[in-house]
């Protein structure tokens, strides 16, 4: 039985030196290595990547930010903020991100930071400078004037403040003292800022308009042209100097200046661009002005009504009522009563303002009248005493229909209007004492 059995092969024994003195051996060995290596690399540099240090996220936040990419600078300000940087970069960045916020109108969250740098013993005298800035433009976009002219109270205390800066603050509390009708303390305040001398046509533009705006409301009207004038020439597009021209001219209109008025007016039509709603508006003062001076200009009055009527552009509803209503009564006064009738029926048409519609009404019965068309007359006058007027108004037009009752031979009518026009209240003595006088005449009459 021992025999048989067969001796086993010999197993060979090599030592750990011999094994990795081949090649291939060291070859795959060193791969792992390499492996290995970059594996550890890699991990670290995205751990790096993962976990940036405040001062990285500070520096991409500031670059998102001069790219007003304002949503992204806020959320790396956030994380940069979320790593509890030194307290000095911490300030920094709540001022960034309260530039941020103010940029995108998110004004509650900008306060907030705002009121985290005022209260940061780090803060610098210009940090805070930036933060009373900032307050009074939140203030003054959010109408708290009282709020946003402290605002700029507590940021011209600074000495070191560049003369642009400190003139859009001296804008911004010009604009809330007059919003708060301090209009003296507004114009010292806006000359001040004029006096500067601010690069920025816009930031001028503003100062010389809101400033003529203040000087209107201080009853100083004769200061208000120069600085009108010269914002005008800067940059129309950025405020409505037309409308303002308007205004000034109302008020030299108001005080009998008229050719100062007129010039106001002149002034507006040569504004660039000029929209066909405002070139319609000053058309429409302008052909006023010229009926109700002293010496009427019916003829140029009815020119300025038909050529603010005939644009192409549609005007706001009211101001195209009393184009046509104007331009129906100077017709009617020039004795063109068709004409006349058609104009004053447009401007019913046109939607007009509620309170000027008896009148309107009342002017198209007259001229239907005096044609001797005294149905659509009586017409007129019903529908005016039915919009539920009083006082003179009423008794005014209770008169006329009384007057075309009768012309049309009905008495009892004409009286009954003429009683309760004698009903009414008064304030024209006279208009009062001419009601009795027709009244007595009725009576004989009938």
């Amino acid at each position: 039985m021992i025999e048989n059995v067969k001796p086993s092969l010999p197993i060979p024994h090599h030592s750990a030196q011999e094994f990795f003195k081949k090649p291939i051996v060291v070859l795959l060995a060193l791969t792992a290595l390499a492996a290995l290596v970059g594996y550890a690399v890699r991990s670290l540099w995205g751990r790096i990547q993962i976990h940036p240090t405040p001062e990285k996220l500070y520096s991409d936040g500031m670059v998102a930010y001069k790219g007003r990419e304002y949503h992204k600078a806020i959320k790396l300000f956030k994380w940069a903020l979320d790593r509890n940087p030194h307290q000095e970069l911490q300030t920094q960045i709540h001022v960034l991100r309260a530039q941020c916020y103010r940029s995108i109108k998110k004004f509650d969250k900008a306060l907030k930071d705002y009121k985290a740098v005022e209260e940061s013993p780090a803060h610098t005298d210009q940090q805070l400078l930036k933060v009373y800035a900032g307050r009074a433009d939140i203030f003054s976009r959010q109408k708290e004037f009282q709020f946003a002219a402290a605002a700029c109270y507590a940021a011209l205390k600074f000495t070191k403040i560049n003369s642009q800066k400190k003139a859009s603050l001296l804008l911004i509390n010009g604009f809330s003292l007059y919003s708060m009708e301090f209009y003296a303390q507004a114009i010292e305040s806006f000359d001040e800022a004029e006096g500067l001398a601010p690069s920025d046509s816009n930031t001028l533009t503003q100062i010389l308009y809101l400033r003529a705006k203040a000087y209107m409301k201080n009853d100083q009207p004769e200061k208000v042209l120069d600085g009108l004038k010269k914002a005008s020439t800067l940059q129309q597009n950025v405020l409505n100097i037309p409308s303002v021209f308007i205004d000034v001219g109302q008020v030299y209109a108001n005080l009998g200046e008229e050719s100062r008025a007129m010039e106001c007016y002149h002034l507006a039509l040569e504004c660039v661009p000029l929209p066909q709603t405002d070139q319609a508006n000053v058309l429409y003062h302008r052909g006023c002005l010229q009926r109700d001076k002293k010496e009427p200009n019916f003829k140029s009055a009815l020119a300025d009504f038909r050529q603010a009527s005939g644009l192409d552009e549609k005007v706001q509803p009211d101001l195209e009522s009393n184009i046509y209503w104007m331009s129906g009564l100077l017709c009617i006064e020039q004795e063109n009563y068709k004409i006349g009738i058609e104009q004053l029926t447009k401007a019913i048409e046109s939607k007009p303002i509620k309170t000027h519609l008896p009148d309107i009404l009342l002017s198209l019965g007259l001229a239907f009248f005096t044609e001797k068309n005294c149905k659509e007359a009586i017409k007129s006058y019903s529908k005016a005493i039915n919009l539920g007027i009083e006082g003179e108004a009423l008794a005014t037009a209770l008169f006329h229909r009384s007057k075309v009752y009768l012309s049309l031979k009905q008495f009892s009518l004409a009286q009954l209007d003429c009683e309760d026009a004698l009903k009414c209240t008064f304030e024209d003595k006279d208009f009062r004492q001419e009601l009795l006088g027709y009244q007595q005449t009725l009576k004989k009459l009938s």
